[in-house]
């Protein structure tokens, strides 16, 4: 049969021989890219290894050539995912890939042998690269890589692509950039996006932290993005941070006008060491950021809070005046108990040992708290106990 290839009772034509060869020549050209795309990547990490031990500068223009290589490298193998694939299985695909490589390394004190190279240093792993992470959103996805530094340190970097109908779409890159104090390398916690808005623009709210060797008061991260619909380029509305107990809750959520967020701060301005939820909302209107309700979840929790913040924050908390005199000599005071008001439920008065001084805080439910007042005199009719009144929990949770 001419023009026809018979073969085990199947005829394929000189059309489809034609496609199988040149998916075939695709395939390999794929290959061979990919091949050199990690062999450009181990010599970059391998120049970055060789100063590991020098501690006296950070290798900027390495680490941001490692991060674009290591994205291209990932795209590459990115663009034969399918919208429904098992993002877990490919993110293990490509980890092993790194790990035969010896891009990556494990633990000496990890029993496994999964293969590729011991860690040099528990502290330093400054020439490898963090695991590959993907995440599954709806029609994103969310892939988290990490180029190891010295000090205990990963900088990973957060990248959403979404499906355009036949291939996924790179719409939103959070990294660490820029040199000397601009430079905060970051563990990437969670990234949450909204659903749409009426524009079809959606925010992503990316919770971050600088690990480090030292304690677990550490800087926390928290950025805010809007992106797609008739927004052109992702634009950047939020960006702040903040010293928190990293051992403690992290974590939030996203809508298409407002974020909010939720951590365990510590300051000393109602006991030592005081930890309490810290939560902080804000409204997203267009281009405008404006901080709103809860920044806290019990009444002292939020006292540490006004007694921290500016005057210009704490007036807004403030029900007086004449209560900035207060916040202006008031620290490191010591909270001895919180109790209810008979004659006024939504008052709290807290007493603190010096003074002796007490401060009347008023509680809206859930969250919604302003200072009353400060005074040497405690009111007589606060003396109803509850418990359970100084129980931090998170903000997402039911209130009770």
């Amino acid at each position: 049969m001419r023009g026809n290839w018979i073969c085990k009772e199947k005829v394929w034509s000189y059309d489809t021989r034609v496609r199988s060869v040149l998916l075939l020549i695709g395939l390999t050209a794929t290959a061979v890219a990919q091949s050199q795309e990690l062999t450009e990547l181990r010599k970059t990490m391998r120049s970055l290894a060789q100063t590991r031990d020098d501690y006296s500068t950070t290798p900027y223009a390495g680490i941001a050539t490692a991060k674009r290589q290591l994205l291209e490298w990932v795209e590459a193998n990115l663009a034969k995912f399918p919208l429904n694939g098992d993002e877990k299985t490919f993110a293990t695909r490509l980890n092993s890939t790194l790990r035969a490589a010896n891009l990556t390394c494990r633990p000496r004190t990890d029993p496994t042998d999964h293969g590729g190279d011991f860690c040099p240093d528990d502290q330093n792993n400054q020439g490898y690269l963090g695991d590959v992470s993907i995440e599954h959103k709806a029609n994103f996805l969310v892939l988290t890589t990490g180029v190891g530094l010295s000090y205990c340190e990963t900088d990973e970097s957060a990248y959403v692509y979404q499906w355009t109908g036949f291939r996924w779409q790179l719409v939103l890159r959070d990294e660490q950039t820029g040199t000397g104090d601009a430079y905060q390398p970051q563990l990437i916690q969670k990234v949450e996006i909204s659903r749409p808005a009426m524009s079809g623009s959606r925010v992503a709210l990316v919770l971050g932290l600088n690990f480090g060797c030292s304690s677990v008061l550490r800087p926390i991260y928290y950025r805010a993005w809007r992106f797609g619909g008739t927004t052109s380029q992702p634009k950047l509305l939020l960006r702040r941070s903040e010293q928190a107990d990293i051992g403690g809750p992290f974590s939030g959520r996203a809508e298409p006008n407002d974020v909010m967020l939720e951590f365990t701060a510590v300051n000393d301005k109602l006991n030592v060491a005081f930890r309490h939820t810290a939560v902080r909302h804000y409204s997203l209107q267009g281009d405008v950021v404006r901080q709103m309700d809860p920044v806290a979840v019990t009444p002292l929790g939020f006292l540490n809070e006004w007694l921290d913040a500016d005057w210009s924050k704490s007036a807004v908390w403030s029900e007086s005046a004449a209560l900035e005199q207060w916040h202006r000599s008031l620290s490191g005071q010591w909270a001895n108990g919180v109790r209810r008001c008979h004659e006024d439920a939504s008052l709290w008065q807290v007493e603190a040992e010096d003074g002796p001084l007490y401060f009347l805080v008023r509680w809206k439910p859930p969250y919604r708290f302003t200072v009353a007042n400060i005074s040497n005199r405690g009111r007589p009719d606060c003396t109803i106990e509850d418990p359970g009144v100084e129980d931090e929990h998170s903000v997402f949770a039911q209130p009770k």
